[in-house]
């Protein structure tokens, strides 16, 4: 499975730890727009 730090640069130029850091950022930014859309639907 090749992760997006993989796909974006050559492997070995970041470390574990700055790719866990991506992914979080980038899963709680996907529940957060999950979570305003669900919001709007109720809302609107």
């Amino acid at each position: 499975m090749i992760t997006w730090g993989e796909a974006a640069m050559q492997p070995g130029d970041m470390n574990v730890e700055e790719a866990k850091g991506l992914i979080y950022r980038s899963l709680i930014i996907w529940l957060v727009v999950m979570a305003l859309v669900s919001l709007g639907f109720w809302i609107g």
